[in-house]
């Protein structure tokens, strides 16, 4: 389960027996937002991403780390990387949150530089998501929270690309098959989630 707030959240469900869709699962809370993202090695894209992860890295952390992928995949993520958009164009238009820039990349004249952080956003989602289900042999993960309810047209929009970044890895045949479900309705699952833990 990935949710994406003013943070990421990250959580395995786990079933506690074997075979069976109706056995109760266990809710095993995660910190890897945290982990260090993996850059590109494709040179359409790794000059880009080489710029915006030094970037990142002064604002942040005075260029003394590297990047988290929570950097990138949050509401805050969403509005560093169109910071950095903007000081590199600077006729881009100001947007002071995440909430602004969704909008104006969902607008029917979209903004072109509103759409390349939500683009950036999503695929580093796919990114952590892709590392997390080979490492963990997930056999499927669940994109939540309100964030993503309010931004799965978008996500949708953008499924082929996101879809290769995801498939991108020395191991595609061991993912290929995880399945893809998005929160559609809005609730609490972090809440939910809390409760099963608890």
């Amino acid at each position: 389960v990935l949710a994406v707030g003013t943070g990421l959240g990250i959580a395995l469900l786990t079933s506690l027996g074997r075979g069976s869709r109706n056995i109760p699962l266990q809710v095993m809370p995660m910190e890897f937002g945290h982990a260090l993202y993996s850059p590109a090695t494709d040179p359409s894209k790794k000059d880009e991403e080489d710029r915006l992860a030094a970037y990142l890295s002064k604002t942040l952390y005075s260029g003394k780390h590297a990047i988290e992928y929570e950097d990138i995949v949050s509401g805050r993520g969403v509005l560093a990387v169109y910071q950095w958009i903007t000081a590199e164009h600077k006729e881009a238009a100001k947007y002071e949150s995440a909430e602004e820039i969704s909008t104006a990349a969902f607008r029917e004249d979209p903004c072109p530089f509103a759409t390349k952080a939500l683009l950036i956003h999503y695929r580093f989602l796919m990114r952590v998501a892709k590392n997390l289900c080979v490492g963990l042999q997930a056999k499927g993960m669940f994109l939540a929270g309100d964030n993503q309810v309010v931004n799965n047209p978008f996500f949708e929009k953008h499924l082929p690309e996101m879809r290769a970044e995801f498939l991108d890895h020395p191991k595609p045949d061991w993912i290929d098959m995880v399945e893809l479900y998005t929160q559609t309705e809005s609730f609490n699952i972090n809440l939910h989630g809390a409760l099963y833990y608890a």
